[in-house]
């Protein structure tokens, strides 16, 4: 679990969005018409108090070649990181599978087969 994601806290997809934004240097207004959304839209997503969703993403992607996917696992990453470490999910133990041996199926397979077989 903490493994599949970074030791660090990842970083909101906002802050990449208005990092874009200024490299390009459009307004958040020009870009939010741009995209096709409301500038509040864009607003809270670069505070950090909205998620970007699937829809966002796909225009987001489009808009900076990225693809849709780039930016849900980053906000993905960004929403499981503090979860994975609260202590009630710590706790939490995998369940263990059982080993299997090899060939030892088909042995008592094997076995099941001669005792019917003499029957």
């Amino acid at each position: 679990m903490a493994g599949e994601t970074p030791g660090f806290r990842p970083v909101h997809p906002g802050v990449i969005v208005k990092r874009n934004i200024d490299a390009l240097g459009l307004t958040i207004e020009a870009f939010a018409e741009h995209i096709g959304t409301s500038r509040q839209n864009v607003h809270a997503i670069i505070r950090g108090d909205r998620a970007v969703t699937p829809e966002m993403a796909a225009r987001l992607g489009r808009a900076f070649e990225t693809g849709s996917r780039f930016w849900l696992n980053m906000q993905a990453n960004y929403e499981v990181w503090e979860p994975e470490r609260a202590a009630s999910v710590l706790r939490i133990l995998p369940f263990r599978r059982k080993k299997v041996i090899r060939g030892a199926a088909s042995t008592t397979s094997k076995k099941a087969q001669r005792s019917r077989a003499k029957a």
